[in-house]
């Protein structure tokens, strides 16, 4: 029951150890020098959670396994931690495995031997949620430049490439003047003839 009753929205206070900045220092340098600071809180959605099999007791301790889906800011630690709250004992993770990030699922990971042996995915594969464009030659030089561009379409961040279908930029929108887009990162291709 407690555990179900985390579904929906709800205030997450940020866990000391964690990167996240405050007055110009991330949490963890408070923590590691033992000083005090007010711990942030944000809102986070739990879209699901689910308990994994029986609640089992080893020596003094009680383990159970749940299996969450979370919307993106969420700290697992944290919610651990306001479980046993609810609970009225303390909470602590003892493993934890990330079944799916962004596109990917366990099931795309790569091994070291994959990547040894240069069986890597594209980078393209990872942002195909991003509008592609091929642009045309006049323009890649400009691209490749950082120049900051007029194209048509309505998309916050868009994926740019060459007539070769060559990815050449992630480019975003250009907060002075929303009617153009500006590079968010430009990708230098190695051993290719230049970019005329």
């Amino acid at each position: 029951a407690v555990v179900s009753g985390f579904v929906g929205y709800y205030e997450q206070e940020v866990p000391k150890y964690s990167a996240l900045h405050v007055n110009g220092k991330r949490l963890y340098e408070y923590a590691r020098n033992k000083e005090e600071v007010e711990l942030p809180k944000r809102e986070v959605e739990i879209m699901s959670i689910e308990l994994l099999g029986d609640i089992k007791k080893e020596s003094n301790y009680y383990i159970f396994s749940f299996r969450v889906h979370v919307s993106k800011g969420t700290y697992i630690r944290s919610l651990i931690r306001d479980i046993g709250k609810r609970l009225g004992y303390p909470c602590t993770m003892k493993n934890l495995i990330r079944e799916k990030q962004g596109n990917f699922t366990l099931e795309d990971c790569i091994s070291i031997e994959d990547i040894e042996e240069k069986k890597l995915r594209k980078i393209e594969d990872a942002l195909s949620q991003y509008e592609h464009i091929v642009i045309d030659d006049s323009i890649c030089k400009k691209v490749q430049n950082g120049a900051i561009l007029s194209l048509d379409t309505e998309e916050n961040r868009i994926l740019l490439f060459d007539p070769k279908e060559n990815l050449l930029a992630i480019y975003e929108k250009y907060q002075k003047d929303p009617s153009k887009m500006k590079p968010y990162k430009v990708f230098r291709r190695e051993n290719s003839e230049e970019v005329k």
